[in-house]
């Protein structure tokens, strides 16, 4: 408000996920604090703007989707503010930046303020770029503006206008993470945590050297977009059923190269199986023989994808008695430091708020590209995490007769694969490793 009426011609806009809580927020109280005959201004609701008399506006607007952020493209404002920035994608929040510029004839330096507490899709976005500053996360045009992020806590003692105590009250009857979080601004840990078990201290290793005699499985999660590919990389200690992620790959790409840059990793460790999104096999694409999906490029390069269970809540309560531990107890589930991918995103994904989808899902417009990678393979290469009716010796004989089992379905078919034309190699009804790898399932 101040800088509406200091600045005269001042383009102002506020942003909140709703309108209804823009109006609530913000127009309320504008009109309650700040009078419009005395502070000269006009409030044109159906507009939803302020227009001052020296010429300045106040623009309030909502953003639920990426069309409400290509809405604001191309306009131009000297200060815009996002009201919980991080409960929106880091993605759309770039898109809004570049409507806020300088405008010649005011001396306005262009800047955008963020609100927000822990938590929200883009949490480590904002982790990184402005609480625990990690350049090795940050955009080459980010870096050469770091010099402008600024980063300004403020917690609830810094205001004295809030009751603290009734405030501190509600806090309590939250989420534990809700109070750890918003009262002393711990970005570690937040509200909604999906895996809230997670701990790095006690998931979080350093390497070792794995036995080679151990049991190995990949998953493997191909992007999309703005969404990486992710390859993890696991071995199970046969006498105590745990599971080492040891490796991981991550890049934005092309299959081609992501098919170049996986299989010398294959190729250094025994024989394994790479659990895959069951849509990169491409059903309804595979009516066309001729067309290749992203799955028949690896199995022709000598990676064995395999379909993996795709069965989201149970595969993430799976996933989430790997991570399950007490005092007592310590986790089946144990992540090498190197694997920073997985570290870093793990942590800080939530539960889904859409409407029409089951609450116990994951929300996946969160970085969730490696904790699908993970699920696939714990789920359809390890399963459950309970081995104390299972001895040592059962768990090895049964990997070792899916190895053989696997074995047998390669080396029926690949020695004849070399003499199919290059169309035969898609066709189900040629190519006999094509059918027996879609149909084998363990």
């Amino acid at each position: 408000m101040r800088c509406a009426i200091s600045y005269p011609g001042l383009n102002v806009v506020i942003i909140r996920k709703t309108y209804s809580e823009i109006e609530e927020l913000f127009i309320n109280e504008l009109i309650s604090r700040y009078p419009p005959d005395i502070f000269g201004y006009v409030l044109k609701v159906k507009q939803k703007v302020a227009v001052f008399d020296n010429g300045s506006r106040i623009t309030f607007r909502s953003l639920e989707t990426k069309n409400d952020a290509q809405k604001i493209q191309g306009l131009e404002y000297q200060l815009m503010i996002i009201d919980e920035a991080p409960n929106f994608p880091d993605h759309l929040l770039k898109l809004l930046f570049a409507s806020c510029r300088s405008a010649k004839n005011i001396n306005f330096k262009a800047t955008v303020l963020m609100t927000g507490n822990p938590g929200g899709i883009s949490h480590l976005w904002f982790k990184t770029h402005f609480v625990d500053r990690d350049y090795t996360q940050w955009s080459a045009e980010e870096l050469e503006q770091k010099e402008y992020f600024k980063f300004i806590p403020a917690r609830i003692y810094d205001n004295p206008y809030l009751d603290r105590e009734q405030y501190i009250r509600a806090l309590k009857l939250q989420d534990p993470g809700i109070l750890e979080a918003w009262l002393n601004g711990d970005w570690s840990v937040y509200a909604g945590q999906f895996f809230d078990s997670w701990s790095d201290n006690v998931h979080v290793i350093e390497p070792f050297d794995i036995p080679r005699t151990w049991n190995f499985a990949a998953g493997l999660d191909l992007g999309y977009t703005d969404h990486p590919t992710v390859c993890l990389w696991g071995a199970q200690d046969p006498d105590t059923g745990s599971v080492y992620i040891f490796q991981e790959y991550t890049a934005m790409g092309v299959a081609e190269q992501y098919i170049d840059d996986i299989k010398p990793i294959y190729d250094q460790l025994p024989q394994h199986i790479i659990w895959a999104d069951p849509s990169i096999w491409g059903e309804s694409k595979m009516k066309n023989y001729l067309e290749e999906s992203v799955a028949n490029m690896f199995i022709r390069r000598g990676l064995p994808v395999m379909p993996a269970s795709n069965s989201r809540v149970n595969g993430w309560r799976i996933v989430k008695q790997w991570l399950f531990h007490t005092p007592n107890k310590p986790p089946k589930l144990h992540i090498f430091n190197i694997c920073t991918t997985l570290i870093d995103t793990l942590p800080i994904l939530q539960y889904t708020q859409r409407s029409g989808t089951n609450r116990e899902d994951l929300d996946t417009t969160g970085p969730d590209d490696a904790a699908d990678a993970l699920r696939y393979m714990l789920v359809s290469g390890f399963g459950y995490p309970d081995y104390t009716t299972i001895s040592s010796e059962e768990l090895t004989n049964f990997y070792t007769d899916r190895e053989r089992r696997m074995d047998d379905d390669y080396e029926s078919s690949t020695a004849d694969l070399s003499e199919l034309e290059a169309g035969d190699i898609y066709d189900p009804r040629k190519n006999p490793y094509f059918v027996s790898l879609k149909s084998y399932y363990l």
